[in-house]
């Protein structure tokens, strides 16, 4: 069998610390552990034949001096010492326990994975099992009653059934009219609030914020309680939020409609790993929708490039008055032949002031705050800007009442943790010309309230 094969011998010499390791009697007739016997083809070289001491180890297992310990080390260093070799031939025989550890790893990854907290579906059942009071509640909706009085744990007071109803696989809470809220459990209330507050698409932003978005479409007992608890517990929120500070509230430029004042500002962040140093931020003072966007320079052209793509032709957002500061990125022949082209009034703030263009400098530090909680390196600012930016134009500002999405756009931002599925109560329009018109009716109340709330 080899009559055509030549055996060539490797050894390696043992470092200082492997020399204090006991060795078993089984093994002492071996000089060098890592010792292998490679053998080739006389005819091809580039076949490979590897033969391990395997059958010893199989062996050593009926001998009653060997230390488990050590044959466990040999087994994995013989799968690593295969791994580490292309062609290698591994005995099948050899690995039959760590074939076992691997399949009960598999399946307890399996019965993880099954069973997901956040899960809409996975809800009402969770509720029904609880003993908060929801399984009496949801007995009484399965009946077809509409009236009685339960009483459910953390709600002061009994609940009316009338204010709940059983859609598709989900409880809902129908006390806002305008939406119907999902009741959630308590194993998944935490999750849905950290995920909301430092998930992939996640701000760290205050509890009165996740409150107005979390409230349109979840319910439970003690939301706000939840969402303080979280906030508080957050060490890059605790390290990162100014305390604070007993000034006087600026008033608020009185706007009327979207697009009618739109401010600008440079930030000068640092230079990123894709060589971008600055961060040009916009923002509308009606609707406080904002953008930030990472630039390698302070250059005229750059920077009115960057606002005419991504701001006024790009997204079609182009503002009565342009507000900016005395910087030679702003006051140059570039935006005055841009905002003679569009018809925009261009004002420059006084030097020195950043009170005067507050709007603008407070989301400055906004944003700035949410790419040092969400950035470990601080070279990599720029990765995450559409994720701030997504986040801050996401929730409630304090000035409107409302998200900047909303006001913008007429809905909310779409979040994974809100996408609804099979049983989605919402509304359903017959034709464009009804949505348009839905739509602004549904923006002029929005823009009124919005005023009303900012006075």
């Amino acid at each position: 069998m080899f009559s055509n094969l030549f055996p060539t011998f490797a050894s390696t010499a043992l470092r200082h610390p492997k020399c204090r390791y006991r060795a078993p009697k089984w093994l002492g007739s071996l000089n060098v552990l890592p010792t292998i016997f490679q053998i080739r083809r006389h005819r091809n070289a580039a076949s490979k034949v590897l033969l391990t001491c395997s059958q010893v180890a199989k062996q050593s297992q009926r001998a009653p001096d060997s230390s488990p310990h050590l044959l466990s080390r040999w087994k994995a260093n013989l799968v690593a010492d295969a791994l580490s070799r292309e062609g290698s031939y591994v005995d099948k025989g050899s690995d039959g326990e760590t074939k076992e550890l691997l399949k009960v790893v598999n399946e307890l990854k399996l019965d993880a994975d099954k069973h997901d907290p956040l899960d809409h579906e996975l809800w009402l059942e969770e509720l029904r099992m609880s003993d908060e009071g929801w399984k009496e509640l949801i007995e009484i909706l399965k009946k077809g009653e509409t009236e009685g009085k339960v009483r459910v744990k953390g709600i002061k007071g009994l609940v009316l059934v009338e204010n709940y109803a059983l859609i598709g696989r989900s409880l809902r809470n129908t006390e806002i009219p305008e939406s119907n809220r999902k009741v959630v459990p308590k194993s998944a209330q935490n999750l849905l609030v950290e995920e909301l507050h430092e998930g992939d698409l996640g701000g760290h932003f205050g509890a009165q914020k996740m409150l107005r978005q979390l409230g349109k479409r979840f319910f439970w007992p003690r939301m706000l309680v939840t969402m303080e608890s979280c906030v508080k517990s957050c060490p890059k929120c605790v390290c990162t939020n100014d305390h604070p500070k007993l000034t006087a509230p600026l008033k608020p430029y009185e706007t009327s409609y979207p697009m009618e004042i739109v401010a600008c500002d440079l930030i000068d962040v640092g230079l990123s790993t894709q060589g971008n140093r600055y961060i040009l931020s916009i923002i509308d003072l009606f609707t406080k929708y904002a953008i930030a966007v990472p630039i390698p320079d302070k250059k005229a052209e750059t920077v009115v490039k960057a606002f005419i793509e991504r701001w006024a032709l790009g997204e079609g957002r182009i503002p009565d008055t342009l507000w900016t500061d005395e910087g030679k990125e702003f006051e140059n022949s570039h935006f005055q032949q841009l905002c003679k082209m569009l018809q925009i009034k261009k004002v420059s703030t006084k030097g020195y002031n950043s009170r005067i263009n507050g709007c603008v400098e407070r989301f400055n530090k906004t944003i700035i705050h949410i790419i040092k909680k969400r950035s470990s390196v601080s070279m990599e600012w720029d990765d995450q800007i559409p994720f701030a930016t997504f986040a801050y134009n996401s929730v409630m500002h304090r000035t409107t009442g409302e998200s900047p999405m909303f006001l913008m756009h007429g809905r909310d931002s779409k979040h994974p943790i809100f996408m609804e599925g099979e049983d989605a109560a919402g509304i359903v329009y017959s034709d464009c010309d009804e949505y348009k018109t839905v739509l602004t009716q549904e923006l002029l109340k929005a823009h009124r309230l919005a005023k009303e709330h900012a006075c």
